[in-house]
């Protein structure tokens, strides 16, 4: 079982995200008097998702696939992908 922290540092997501997440339902978890446990195999669980479907955590930055846009280096401001 983990709590909220070694969850939150994990999924590399906020503390704060690992409570709403669990709120909202989309991470399973237990209350065991008032602390927050979450199983590992949740965990599991969820780095399956999240190599699948990034950005699906809370908190996760999705990517598109391409690369930062670098300036041309002509002085004008344009731009190149």
């Amino acid at each position: 079982m983990l709590d909220a922290d070694e969850t939150a540092r994990a999924l590399r997501i906020r503390k704060w995200s690992v409570y709403e997440a669990c709120k909202n339902g989309e991470i399973r978890a237990l209350r065991i008097n008032r602390a927050l446990r979450i199983p590992r195999a949740e965990l599991v669980r969820l780095l399956g998702e999240s190599i699948r479907d990034e950005g699906a955590l809370p908190g996760a930055h999705a990517t598109n696939g391409t690369s930062p846009a670098t300036t041309t280096g002509k002085g004008d401001g344009s731009v190149s992908p």
